[in-house]
């Protein structure tokens, strides 16, 4: 005769407050007076815990409870109970409670000379939680391993490149540091999935598509995507041949069809010379198109060193030296058109670096991989490409070099412990204590690299205004058009959100991200961005993600004052007090265009 719903949000957000409507139903006429009990784990706080509801008959009553979210993340549980003289019923709700915030890092990094040790105080950042501290102590100088895998593995968005990068460096992950039976299982576990992902980015054809089940194929993301697969299997995994033999026949077709006009940069010099170098490294090289790309004279000097890469694989070390002196040689670069590779000066020195180790030139590898260990060692941002590449290309280096183990000690929190490596790099997973000391050791004899990491995530913030060569310009309006403020909206009241993106630069900006992520108390209504009303359809996107708390839009913009304007349909949904994030808008492959703006607290009203 008694019932209890309750009607939760899909996530929160710590430091959030919901207004909880909880309906109570008695169905019985002697049901007067129903006692209602909120229980909950540690990750809320109840405001009214315990209410009476009274009846003058059977019907259903709504309560509301202030359910407050406290400071951590997970699983919030609560547990709704309702009952009168003998009868009783209960409702549990799980629901997940997640920051926003990306996690931030601080590094410092020390070399300590042999029989010297380091001493150091960690002290952690303000306004933040979820901290986690990290040491590494290496024999390579500082790369900052732990911070630019993590980059790779969270970053949220999920296009053909970005889904190989997040693996691609973790094929080879445990010949730069020791692994626990957990992580080695839980990277087995990414690289599964990833290979299991790219089905849905093959189209008939072979080739692969930048997003999934989209017909525009990259030829880049193609031969990276095949590059990977064929790794991958080399390490053991299990590729499935048609995906690999289709992948094959169309880098076969296009390097065939592939045509040299002289302008290097234009078409793309250096797509076609690393299609030939996967075909070689699958053993499967094109000759002839190899030999007729070397016969041209105007291309790039990345597209020379990766063209010798593909000679020397298949043996033909004179070739490629010849091609690695034609480098040395010209002034032709193709950095305009990073963006259609997705790369960067970095990542086109770690390319070089592995021609050069292919080649066992060792001392010009050694020059690039200072190079490319010094950018991963700061604290520069790095694209999801260049990153994949330099720690790529590092782990191939060290695995080339023989070396002997290396002794150091550390003492922290009252923990001692000396350690022997046999990796290039030991990491010590710290207790999360603050204002703690850390003292370490080089026991060995050679100089060792101390890396040291704090990082946590920051708490909800404040609201936020940037633009750099970007104009973002957000709005909120009702069904009629009206502007509203969206920091004080009533239950149950339908509006819309306009955001507008304009390029304010004498370039092409291609591969856009624009992410919106809404308040806790906020759905979004729409399944796809569609006309929201009269003379209200979004502009073209190449590719758009709707999940629970957000939408992900992804574009182009050609030129100076080129600008698109999207719609997205919410409706303020759930009483409380709640955390709206940025509007954020940025160039995936370029850290120079970037704006962001809004945030704040938001709150709706029953």
């Amino acid at each position: 005769p008694l019932m209890v719903l309750a009607s939760f949000p899909r996530m929160l957000v710590p430091g959030e407050t919901l207004h909880l409507p909880v309906t109570v139903f008695a169905m019985e006429d002697n049901l007067k007076t129903v006692s209602l009990k909120v229980n909950t784990n540690d990750l809320f706080e109840v405001d009214n815990p315990e209410q009476t509801v009274t009846f003058s008959k059977q019907g259903d009553k709504v309560a509301y409870v202030d359910i407050i979210v406290g400071d951590k993340v997970g699983v919030g549980k609560a547990h709704l109970m309702v009952s009168s003289g003998d009868n009783s019923a209960g409702y549990d709700v799980n629901i997940e409670i997640r920051n926003p915030n990306e996690r931030v890092y601080q590094t410092e990094s020390h070399p300590i000379e042999k029989g010297q040790s380091w001493k150091g105080k960690l002290v952690f950042m303000d306004n933040a939680f979820g901290y986690q501290l990290k040491a590494t102590v290496s024999r390579l100088p500082s790369i900052n391993l732990e911070r630019r895998v993590k980059y790779l593995i969270r970053y949220p968005y999920g296009c053909v490149e970005q889904t190989v990068s997040s693996v691609f460096p973790q094929l080879f992950l445990s010949k730069l540091t020791q692994l626990s039976d957990e992580e080695q299982s839980d990277i087995e576990g990414n690289i599964q999935r990833a290979i299991q992902r790219l089905n849905y980015y093959q189209r008939s054809s072979g080739g692969f598509s930048y997003w999934p089940g989209s017909s525009y194929l990259t030829d880049w993301g193609t031969s990276y995507a095949g590059h990977f697969m064929l790794l991958a299997k080399e390490a053991g995994y299990y590729v499935p041949s048609e995906l690999l033999n289709k992948w094959i026949g169309y880098q076969q077709k296009m390097s065939s069809r592939w045509s040299f006009d002289g302008n290097a940069s234009y078409h793309f010099d250096l797509e076609q010379a690393y299609r030939l170098y996967t075909l070689a490294l699958a053993g499967k090289p094109n000759v002839s198109a190899m030999n007729r790309m070397r016969s041209n004279h105007r291309m790039s000097r990345a597209a020379l060193l990766r063209l010798a890469a593909a000679y020397a694989l298949i043996n033909e070390k004179s070739t490629a030296d010849e091609l690695v002196d034609e480098a040395g040689k010209t002034s032709i670069e193709n950095h305009s058109y990073y963006w259609y590779s997705y790369g960067s000066q970095t990542r086109n020195k770690a390319l070089a670096m592995e021609t050069y180790l292919l080649l066992n030139d060792k001392a010009k590898a050694y020059q690039l991989f200072k190079e490319v260990a010094d950018d991963l060692g700061s604290s520069s941002w790095m694209s999801t490409q260049t990153t994949a590449f330099a720690l790529y290309v590092v782990s191939l280096f060290s695995d080339n070099r023989q070396e002997e183990n290396f002794v150091f000690s550390y003492r922290f929190d009252g923990n001692e412990e000396s350690i022997e490596s046999k990796k290039p790099i030991y990491s010590l997973k710290l207790p999360a204590k603050d204002n703690k000391k850390l003292i370490i050791e080089n026991q060995s004899n050679q100089m060792l690299f101390l890396n040291v990491e704090i990082s946590a995530i920051p708490n909800p913030g404040q609201e936020v205004n940037k633009a750099n060569n970007l104009a973002l310009m957000v709005s909120y309006h009702d069904m009629k058009g009206n502007t509203l403020d969206p920091k004080q909206l009533q239950q149950g009241k339908d509006f819309y959100v306009k955001i507008g993106v304009k390029s304010t630069a004498l370039r092409n900006y291609k591969n856009l991200a624009l992410s919106a992520i809404f308040p806790s108390g906020w759905e979004i209504l729409n399944t796809r961005m569609v006309d929201v009303g009269k003379g209200l359809k979004s502009s073209y996107a190449n590719y758009i993600d709707i999940r629970d708390d957000r939408v992900n839009l992804f574009f182009d913009l050609n030129h100076k004052g080129d600008s698109k304007v999207f719609y997205i349909l919410l409706n303020a949904a759930y009483p409380g007090r709640y955390y709206q994030s940025p509007i954020t808008c940025k160039a995936m492959y370029d850290n120079t265009i970037n704006a962001a703006t809004g945030g704040g607290m938001v709150e709706v009203d029953e």
